[in-house]
Order: C-alpha cells, then sequence, then structure tokens
C-alpha cells in the first residue's frame, strides 16, 4: 500500500534513526513472529505478527521502533515496508474525503450573553530567553566534540564488532557485551570520582594560597601606612 509523500518523510526521517540504534541491539528468533531483543539497556519481545513490541513505541506510533528494526535487519526486511495503514494514501484520501463544512464570518455570529473570550495571562518568565535550538541526541556540541549520547552509542558499537568480529549475533555475545558495557561504566564513574577528588583538592590549595596572599599584601599595606605617620 503506497504511502502518502508528507507520510514518507516522516517514515524516513523516523525509521533511519531507528535502524541507526538498532545496530546497538541483538535479535534471537524464539518462533517464526516472536522474537528476543537484547541490547543496551535491557531485554525486549517483538511480535513482526501482531507488530508489537514490549516498549509500546511501535503500537503507540505505527512506525517500527529500534528494536523492531533490529528484527527487520536479522529478518532482511525493510522496515520502511512495515508500516501502519494511517500512513498510506487511501487512508490520507478517507480522512479528508468528506465535505468540510463552510464557516461564516465572525461578525454574523448569534450574540450571546455568556463571559467575553480572552487569551490566557501572559507571565513572563526571569531572565534573557534562550536563543538556541534544543538539539537532538546525536547532534554535535559546537561542532567539535559529540554529546555524551553519541559517544556511548560510538563505544557500543565498537564493541559490538569486536565482540562478534562482524557476524550475526547471537545470547552469548549479547551477555558478553552487557558485561563489557557493565565493566565499562564502573571505569568511568570511577574516572570522574578520581577527577572530581581532584578538583577538590586544588580548589582547597588555592583557597589557601588566596588566603596567604591577601594577608601578606595586608600586612606590607599597614606596615607602610604606619611608616608614613611614625
Amino acid at each position: 500500500m503506497p504511502a502518502h509523500p508528507c507520510a514518507i518523510f516522516l517514515l524516513k526521517s523516523t525509521t533511519r534513526k531507528n535502524i541507526d540504534f538498532a545496530v546497538n541491539y541483538g535479535a534471537s528468533p524464539t518462533t517464526e513472529q516472536l522474537f528476543k531483543v537484547e541490547g543496551f539497556p535491557g531485554e525486549y519481545e517483538v511480535n513482526i505478527q501482531k507488530l508489537e513490541c514490549t516498549c509500546r513505541a511501535w503500537q503507540l506510533s505505527g512506525i517500527p521502533c529500534r528494536h523492531a528494526c533490529a528484527v527487520f535487519r536479522h529478518e532482511r526486511i525493510k522496515p520502511e515496508s512495515i508500516v501502519h495503514k494511517c500512513y498510506s494514501i487511501d487512508a490520507f484520501k478517507a480522512a479528508y474525503g468528506q465535505v468540510i463544512m463552510l464557516c461564516s464570518d465572525p461578525k454574523v455570529w448569534p450574540k450571546m450573553n455568556g463571559p467575553a473570550m480572552r487569551p490566557p495571562k501572559f507571565d513572563k518568565q526571569v531572565g534573557r530567553p534562550s536563543k538556541k535550538r534544543r538539539r537532538s541526541a546525536l547532534e554535535e556540541e559546537d561542532g567539535t566534540r559529540l554529546s555524551r549520547h553519541a559517544l556511548l552509542a560510538i563505544v557500543v558499537y565498537a564493541i559490538l564488532l569486536i565482540t562478534t568480529k562482524g557476524s550475526v549475533l547471537d545470547v552469548a555475545n549479547m551477555q558478553q557485551l552487557k558485561r563489557n558495557m557493565q565493566q565499562l561504566k564502573r571505569n568511568m564513574q570511577q574516572q570522574l570520582k578520581r577527577l572530581k577528588r581532584n578538583m577538590q583538592q586544588q580548589l582547597k590549595t588555592l583557597k589557601r594560597n588566596m588566603k596567604h596572599h591577601l594577608k601578606r599584601n595586608m600586612h606590607h599595606q599597614l606596615k607602610r601606612i604606619l611608616y608614613q605617620y611614625m
């Protein structure tokens, strides 16, 4: 069933993002229609016959989620071909095929004795409004470095390549990947704690040096003033 051009643009942008995230997951078939998807983080169940996933993103949007895209990659199925029929041209024609009733000018509307309709009261927020738009999770920050989410996705993809050596993922490899990610998380937490401890020590040293210099400068100034008046 062909999709509407506007729906095609939405499907391409959404499915491309889900396909990029799908590399972090591995699918193992339980039956012909039911699959178990494991990755970082969590485990999910995907039913390609009922078009359902336990994350519920597929049911809510009608577009295959990242876990379903991992299953389609395993089964050599194009995700663009498995979408809800609401994105089809027939659904678009059925939605806008009825007659749209005309609306007269507000000047000729009948007068009512109810209260006048006013816009909601606007409360100005404190501070200067932000001019920067909200960036996506994988978008670069200032054009020089990746965000934390993008960096984590790259690390996961690198571990996938090292663990599987380019082959299809299985349960043993996914378990090993999960252990590797847990170890990576522990190492990052230890490095953050060590960095925080070093920064606190440097801050204490800086405060102590500033106090020492201030005391010495005040002592010299007092001596200079006393020498002038004596």
